[in-house]
């Protein structure tokens, strides 16, 4: 179900360009996706150093460096259960803590996806559900980013796109075909960071430089409430 009537609010703040290389200097990014997929791995290839634990956390955190000239911000969320019948209102409300971690807003959501494991319904339910924590327009800044790009082998992206279940599909569409692969294992191969920083910078030029900042206050008391129907459900 999507909320559509919640309130919500974009954070419009000085976006600075490089006056020779016409680029964003600063990129505000926030990483979504189940358990296990590869999340603070990312932050880590990102940053272009070592600085989210490997393990399965908790809590958010929140890390940044220069990359290419350029200042980036990473936080990385704890990542949710596949089952969306669990009441996952901690780990909801850790994710809207994330966001407000950057109080400016972000650039981009990356929703974080494994290339070794078929995005089925049961991911599609769960990931969309997390997602209605949110304005609708929170797709205006999604974007899927593989992991697992070595995987591919000699496959394209595309060819893997059009040969997955449906659900990856109806995702490609929900981010309007905005996605990209990326190798952890290949964390000195920098352009594979630079392109997906030149699809970020597309998607904020696509917003008018606009940054998602949700209503904190809001979705802790939707997420509130959510549980205790989930809870009365079960009960009866």
């Amino acid at each position: 179900m999507q909320h559509d009537i919640f309130p919500f609010h974009f954070a419009l703040t000085a976006v600075f360009f490089s006056v020779s290389s016409n680029k964003l200097q600063e990129l505000r990014i926030i990483l979504l996706g189940q358990k296990t997929v590869g999340k603070s791995a990312t932050g880590n290839t990102l940053l272009h150093k070592e600085v989210f634990a490997s393990s399965q956390n908790e809590q958010c955190q929140m890390q940044d460096g220069e990359v290419s000239g350029r200042r980036v911000t990473v936080i990385d969320t704890p990542g949710w259960w596949q089952d969306s019948s669990c009441c996952t209102d901690e780990i909801d409300k850790e994710i809207a803590r994330g966001f407000s971690l950057s109080p400016a807003g972000v650039h981009v959501i990356l929703l974080v996806i494994p290339l070794d494991l078929t995005f089925r319904d049961s991911q599609r339910v769960t990931l969309e559900d997390h997602m209605n924590l949110f304005h609708a327009t929170v797709w205006k800044h999604a974007m899927v980013l593989f992991t697992y790009g070595d995987k591919l082998a000699d496959k394209s992206l595309e060819e893997h796109i059009e040969r997955e279940h449906s659900a990856l599909r109806w995702l490609i569409e929900k981010c309007e075909n905005r996605y990209h692969a990326i190798n952890n294992m290949k964390k000195m191969d920098m352009n594979q960071v630079t392109e997906l920083f030149e699809k970020i910078e597309e998607i904020v030029a696509g917003n008018s430089g606009k940054l998602f900042c949700p209503n904190m206050n809001e979705i802790i008391k939707w997420i509130s409430g959510s549980c205790r129907a989930k809870l009365s459900i079960w009960s009866k």
